[in-house]
């Protein structure tokens, strides 16, 4: 990888030469404007990154290498004078002291245009200045070139004249930290030795990366997928070898163009530029990877995947985020993959809703131009979020501005809402604690309603902003469908529901049972499930229990008394079941298990007990919720001959 030094410096251009470096210079245009809220080595290599990132516009791959040196009295900053009178009045009140030289390092690797790693540091030198007789300060000014050196000083040209001692780099002291620059550009060469061509043999979807080998050994590619043949920049990591791509050669066949303008760019999805089938492919063999991995257990012949039946514009929920994009501008959308503090400011979303996303979003970009902007680092500024929940069979969709404080313009606020097509209210929702995720603990009604209807197969819901519903319906309704279809119910049985949300699935097998209880800690939840029970008229075939799974089983004698129950149905949160809870459920001896997972790792854990147990695995099926992610449902039912149920 080519160096490019990005400095017009001649002292740093020398100091390169001398390491016999082959490098190129680009100088940035940056103006160095001294800050006094930040300490003297912040901005330092602020002002480095600054020089950095600016050559890195220009550049489409190489390391560059931004520096800036200031000098420092105790907090006191001085940077390059504007006048050989403010240079005399520098060094008067640098003489006879005992100062800092801060240089500011920033390296960055640009591979295809992007910035890839960026190394920061900085090296402090203390230097101890002689007594200096004005008459030999104002000779200096005059015969030399302070005015493009920090300090107004260069130590080469001052000598022992002026300083009397050196405690660190001289170097650092001309500018470049010489020993501290070799070292970290050997730490860069020997991190990226180089390219080299690659095929992609197989794909880890967590990760989302595909696999091949150079040299027998194993690399990994971020956006690799199988069939590929790639040209590649190497990175030697500490626990694998990564491929950074360069040119693709030849393109796998399950590769398309993305079409989304966004992707690699926002962190919504990870998987748009495999085609569609491969997707599920991929899902299939990782999944059938973890279960190898942890159950020796044959599969049952229903084991399958099914597609969703929209691959694109199937969400009906959407959290976007308000922050500030790349260049620092006010934006509005997601977070890049791994980067908290930054937004990738979106035109459109095409996995919510390509033909609405576009007019929200541009109405609520245009907004925030008057509103402060929350910032997570500092935890100030105003706009943090804006959610919008829809419902897919009406279209229609209630909108809320999540911010940490009150917003002035509220009418002004209503009256461009009101504009947008199928809005049907919009929510002021106030969050004040430092984390990301959206509260809803205080929230204002401005205009129209708090719900937006969802009808399923002649079933109504109601759903707000606050409570959980399958963000894909369409995909949902096809696993329920299925549910219904295989799970042995007779019109006696009674149905326990843990973590049953606001009881959509209770809702869907009620009238093919006596009774389903449905146990749940969110009581927007609960009050929202009592709603659509009301709506559906089965108030009388669906109890809400308001309570932890936890707690339920300490209390349920006191809740419950019609009789057995025969069927057990778990929805359980990403993070699977608690050692806890997944005694005391396999304890109750229920015939039937439903057990319906969003995380195939925990729920692998959780079968190897259920088998345990003496449960036999009747029905496995697979259904993608989330094309264009690797995330995957899963829908299982087990049985156990011989059980008498519980009686409480």
């Amino acid at each position: 990888m080519k160096i490019i030094l990005a400095s017009g410096s001649p002292r740093r251009k020398s100091i390169l030469e001398d390491m016999e470096i082959s490098f190129e210079v680009i100088v940035p245009q940056v103006e160095e404007t001294i800050r006094e809220d930040i300490s003297p080595e912040k901005l330092a290599t602020f002002l480095a990154s600054q020089k950095s990132r600016e050559v890195a516009k220009k550049v489409k791959e190489g390391i560059i290498i931004g520096a800036d040196t200031i000098v420092a009295l105790e907090e006191k900053i001085f940077g390059k004078p504007e006048s050989k009178e403010e240079a005399v009045r520098m060094l008067q009140t640098l003489s006879g002291t005992r100062h800092r030289v801060i240089t500011g390092l920033s390296f960055l690797i640009v591979i295809e245009g992007k910035i890839v790693k960026e190394i920061k540091t900085k090296e402090v030198t203390w230097v101890k200045m002689r007594d200096i007789p004005l008459k030999e300060i104002e000779k200096y000014v005059r015969e030399n070139s302070p005015l493009d050196k920090s300090g107004s000083y260069a130590v080469q040209e001052v000598e022992d004249k002026f300083v009397e001692r050196i405690e660190g780099d001289f170097y650092n002291v001309v500018g470049f930290p010489r020993q501290k620059v070799e070292k970290i550009l050997r730490k860069i060469l020997k991190e990226y030795p180089g390219e080299r061509e690659i095929r992609i043999e197989r794909f880890h979807l967590k990760k989302v990366s595909g696999i091949g080998k150079i040299e027998g050994k194993e690399v990994w590619v971020r956006g690799g997928i199988p069939g590929d043949l790639l040209r590649v920049v190497l990175r030697n990591k500490k626990r694998l070898r990564e491929g950074i791509i360069k040119e693709m050669i030849e393109p796998s066949p399950h590769r398309r163009i993305p079409p989304c303008p966004h992707y690699g760019r926002c962190g919504g999805c990870s998987l748009q530029e495999i085609v569609y089938p491969y997707q599920l492919q991929l899902k299939k063999a990782y999944f059938l990877q973890l279960w190898r991995k942890a159950l020796d257990l044959s599969l049952p012949s229903s084991f399958t995947i099914h597609a969703s039946p929209e691959e694109f514009s199937f969400r009906n929920k959407m959290e976007f985020v308000f922050g500030r994009d790349e260049r620092g501008e006010k934006a509005l959308g997601l977070h890049p993959r791994g980067k908290f503090w930054m937004v990738e400011n979106l035109s459109t979303c095409l996995i919510f809703s390509e033909k609405l996303a576009p007019g929200i979003l541009k109405t609520f970009q245009e907004f925030s131009r008057q509103e402060t902007i929350y910032h997570p680092r500092t935890h100030k500024g105003n706009l943090r979020h804006l959610v919008v929940r829809m419902g897919k069979s009406s279209q229609e969709f209630i909108l809320g501005l999540v911010v940490q404080e009150d917003i002035k313009e509220k009418e002004t606020l209503i009256d461009i809402v009101k504009k947008l097509p199928n809005c049907k209210g919009l929510l002021l929702v106030k969050n004040t604690s430092w984390g990301d995720a959206v509260g809803f603990q205080e929230s204002e009604l401005l205009w129209g309603r708090d719900f937006v209807e969802e009808i399923m197969d002649g079933l109504r819901f109601h759903i707000t902003l606050p409570v959980f519903f399958q963000t894909n319906p369409a995909g949902a309704l096809l696993l329920w469908r299925r549910l219904k279809e295989i799970l042995p119910l007779n019109p006696e049985d009674i149905v326990l529901d843990l973590y049953a949300g606001m009881g959509v699935i209770g809702l869907w097998l009620a009238d093919r049972v006596k009774k389903v209880i449905a146990v749940e800690e969110n009581i927007a939840s609960v009050e929202r499930g009592k709603v659509n029970c009301a709506l559906n008229k089965l108030e009388d075939r669906v109890q809400f229990i308001p309570a932890r799974v936890e707690d339920f089983f300490q209390e349920a004698r006191g809740y419950i008394k019609q009789g057995k129950i025969q069927v057990l149905i778990i929805d359980p949160p990403r993070s699977g079941i608690s050692p806890k809870v997944r005694k005391k459920i396999l304890e109750l001896g229920i015939s039937t298990l439903v057990y319906i997972s969003c995380n195939p790792v925990t729920f692998l854990e959780d079968a190897t007990h259920i088998l345990k147990a003496g449960y036999k695995l009747k029905n496995l099926e697979l259904f993608d919720f989330f094309p264009q992610t690797p995330h995957l449902e899963t829908l299982s039912i087990w049985g156990k001959d011989g059980c008498r149920g519980p009686r409480i």
